[in-house]
């Protein structure tokens, strides 16, 4: 535990890294700033640290573990994939910084390398304000995108619960989740987009307790608030990454036990990390990895699952042009 403590506290090479264009930089001439080396870095940790979350929650469920170092491992994997998208949110700032001073330094070095002439320039012709911008004028920011998604996922428990589900990662079974969800996303940048939304999920799970012979179940449904943040690839823009944090109120519901058990209600936190590919302007499609957290604090009634599958998005207008 220490070591993922000291991880969560050092995670993000682009959060320590990364440097951003100067405050100044439209009154320089030249200047440098980070590039893709921080986040694809980070990218990486993270991808590791999910894999070992997944790997420790397995080991956890056979073992009749709580859970908490799966939890740990894939909060950490989330902390590194924040720096990612915050480093690549600074390497797109820099790219069109760097695009801005091209397009203003242009004239002069035109001006500077052009072959003498002997007729006279041709005179300058006025721009109409309707004019197309340069392709290499920074794009402006900003844009209200309702949206509308739908996830249809596994569900693996792990983690305790209360009698006589001793266990909830060892006594529940591999169950489904179905989550919708509804917002506003917002252009930041070129390619970082952050959403705002509402959640709603519902989720089951199968119980081989010895309490319930014939075959128990318990259901889950909830609903949260919570944001999405997002960043378009740049070498492949119909690819975007996204970090998810949800929080709000979840109920749970036994059946099939004897004796029965009363509904549990909860605090709970979500957490997904995941990639949407868009497959036009308006629909996307894409996996998904999360984990549900029961923030009760009563060891004898938390639940905590992960999920895995697969989250389909819709814009209602068109968000960039690409």
């Amino acid at each position: 535990m220490r070591g993922i403590a000291l991880a969560l506290a050092l995670s993000g090479c682009s959060f320590v890294l990364s440097q951003s264009p100067p405050p100044d930089h439209r009154q320089r001439e030249y200047f440098t700033c980070s590039g893709l080396a921080e986040p694809i870095v980070d990218l990486g940790i993270a991808a590791g640290w999910t894999f070992g979350g997944i790997a420790e929650a397995y080991w956890a469920r056979s073992n009749s573990d709580s859970g908490v170092d799966a939890a740990a491992l894939l909060i950490t994997a989330g902390a590194y994939a924040a720096s990612a998208i915050y480093g690549f949110w600074i390497s797109d700032r820099c790219d069109e910084d760097h695009a801005e001073l091209l397009h203003r330094i242009r004239p002069l070095a035109e001006r500077l390398f052009a072959e003498p002439s002997q007729t006279p320039p041709p005179a300058a012709e006025t721009v109409s304000s309707t004019t197309e911008p340069s392709r290499t004028e920074p794009v402006v920011e900003g844009g209200w995108i309702p949206i509308a998604g739908l996830a249809v996922l596994g569900a693996e428990p792990f983690g305790s619960g209360d009698f006589p589900l001793s266990n909830f990662g060892s006594d529940a079974t591999l169950g489904f989740e179905i989550a919708g969800r509804g917002g506003i996303e917002h252009s930041l940048s070129r390619r970082l987009h952050l959403t705002a939304d509402l959640k709603a999920y519902f989720a089951r799970f199968g119980v081989n307790s010895y309490s319930a012979p014939a075959g128990g179940q318990e259901i889950a449904f909830g609903f949260l608030v919570g944001s999405r943040l997002g960043m378009n690839l740049r070498s492949w823009r119909r690819a975007m990454p996204y970090l998810d944090l949800h929080v709000g109120y979840f109920d749970v519901r036994a059946g099939g036990l004897n004796p029965p058990l009363a509904p549990h209600s909860a605090f709970g936190l979500e957490f997904d990390i995941g990639t949407m590919l868009w497959i036009s302007q308006r629909f996307g499609l894409g996996p998904a990895v999360g984990l549900n957290i029961d923030m009760t604090g009563l060891d004898s009634l938390r639940r905590t699952w992960m999920t895995f599958g697969a989250e389909a998005t819709l814009r209602f207008a068109k968000a960039r042009p690409d």
